[in-house]
């Protein structure tokens, strides 16, 4: 999205440069209001512009409370994040032992439905589709405190199933909380 935006004032300050040298050239009447007339164009197409970051940053921002205000509505999450913390109770750090014990099947679900979530919101910010700004003041805590419980049963799916199990919520979680490092 930073790419779209930086293409998009390039082109923005090429089309107007090339647009005032038109103008001015042709546009200048008998009483020599060209520059006048040249200075309107570009302050129009400036507004224009401004009008269409601003509502892009607005978007960006609604997009992201959205998605928080869903997650904390929904009964399916919270019912998963519930049997997890049932079963793996706060503060304790998940060992893979523990983790794939088959009476912990329900909450092994949960968790990994925490973990989802927290990676769909990894990549929204990664695409630029959510305000890091706005998703570290609501997840912090919950991205640091589920990276350090849950630290060692991703290193082990990462190193069983795929290496790029989780890596988005690895990295945020590790660049919001440097104590993660």
């Amino acid at each position: 999205m930073r790419i779209l935006l930086l293409i998009m004032s390039g082109l923005f300050c090429i089309s107007s440069f090339g647009i005032a040298g038109w103008i001015y050239r042709i546009g200048t009447d008998s009483n020599g209001n060209g520059p006048f007339i040249l200075i309107s164009c570009f302050a129009s197409l400036s507004a224009i512009t401004l009008g269409w970051w601003v509502s892009l940053y607005i978007a960006q921002r609604q997009s992201t409370l959205s998605i928080i205000t869903q997650s904390r509505l929904s009964e399916s999450y919270l019912k998963q994040v519930q049997s997890f913390q049932q079963a793996f109770p706060s503060g304790q750090k998940l060992t893979s032992d523990k983790f794939n014990d088959p009476a912990n099947e329900g909450a092994r679900h949960g968790l990994i439905s925490v973990l989802n979530f927290l990676e769909f919101i990894s990549i929204g910010i990664k695409q630029n589709d959510l305000s890091e700004s706005v998703c570290k003041a609501f997840f912090l805590k919950v991205f640091s405190n589920q990276w350090y419980r849950c630290s060692e049963v991703i290193k082990h799916m990462q190193t069983h199933t795929h290496s790029r199990t989780f890596e988005n919520f690895e990295y945020y979680a590790k660049k919001w909380d440097s104590t993660l490092q």
